[in-house]
């Protein structure tokens, strides 16, 4: 039994050290009372620990600078390399404990030194240009195949189950105003994996392929010609003609469907085309191809929807 009045018992050898020891729970004085009942044990710890946070709350930076020139000393770095196995695993063992204080930490730390992290990274991106467009593609790739998986991984009209064939479609045929809360493509991917697939948002989508995707909107050339506009008739008739004399059917896969096809640019120059083409660019490329605009030098193809789309990411 510990004598009355006596917490601590005499100094014994602890990792090569003299300290004493907590009758109570056998720990040194400096450890962390978990489960203790010693109540000088306890009020050492705290008493020790409100000590430290005023020194380190007015001499911000000391531990900081000591630490930074240890581990740059022969003898910190020599430390460091033999001891990097249990370190990492410290490390890792205290992040999955500890998950929302380290990104409390994290968050914290960026925020106040915001300018720094936003100066280093526009100066990264600057000087490793293709590194940073791959992973930013690796990145939205794997977006996509988490919201594809999670909405079936394929074609709910055809099966198709191709990634990159794939795409968001819309069975309401709201995709004008549900686009306005999400984004559009690849942004889209992105905002859902990031708030966690709101039910809200998911229950709209479904997976389709571009060809599914893109014909719906020529749905009206299967309808008698006295229930379409005499806009239709004309648009429908202008790429019946083009795609007549581009070959009526894709020229990688072969497909024949004429409302799976649309205009290629081989040459990979498509946006400059549109672009310079303004509003309605694939009907004024129709007119051109049939001869009733005069042609601008761009070579063209036909191609069907999943072959024009999936060149998006090769």
């Amino acid at each position: 039994m510990p004598r009355k009045n006596q917490s601590w018992t005499e100094y014994k050898i602890v990792n090569g050290k003299e300290v004493r020891l907590c009758r109570t729970c056998g720990k040194t004085r400096m450890s962390k009372p978990d489960g203790c009942s010693e109540p000088k044990h306890v009020k050492y710890y705290e008493d020790r620990k409100l000590i430290e946070d005023r020194f380190k709350q007015n001499h911000p930076g000391i531990n900081a600078e000591y630490g930074k020139r240890w581990r740059e000393s022969p003898e910190g770095k020599i430390w460091l390399l033999e001891h990097r196995e249990e370190r990492n695993k410290y490390s890792r063992d205290w992040h999955l404990e500890n998950r929302d204080e380290a990104n409390k930490k994290m968050n914290d730390y960026y925020y106040a030194n915001i300018s720094y992290f936003a100066e280093y990274s526009k100066e990264w991106r600057r000087n490793n240009e293709s590194e940073h467009r791959q992973s930013q593609y690796k990145y939205r790739q794997s977006c996509k195949k988490q919201v594809i998986d999670k909405l079936g991984g394929k074609c709910v009209i055809c099966c198709e189950s191709r990634l990159d064939f794939l795409t968001l479609g819309h069975p309401a045929n709201n995709g004008v105003t549900h686009r306005k809360e999400i984004g559009m493509g690849n942004t889209s991917y992105v905002f859902l994996v990031v708030n966690n697939f709101p039910e809200e948002h998911m229950k709209q989508l479904q997976v389709e392929c571009w060809t599914c995707n893109c014909s719906k909107q020529r749905a009206f050339w299967d309808l008698d010609e006295k229930l379409i506009t005499a806009a239709q008739k004309y648009w429908k008739k202008s790429y019946i003609k083009a795609f007549t004399v581009l070959g009526n059917k894709c020229a990688h896969c072969g497909d024949s469907n004429l409302k799976h096809l649309t205009f290629g640019h081989p040459m990979g120059n498509g946006r400059k085309h549109r672009k310079l083409l303004g509003n309605n660019p694939q009907l004024k490329i129709a007119r051109m191809v049939i001869g009733e605009l005069p042609s601008d030098g761009f070579e063209l193809n036909l191609e069907c929807w999943n072959c024009n789309c999936s060149r998006l990411y090769e």
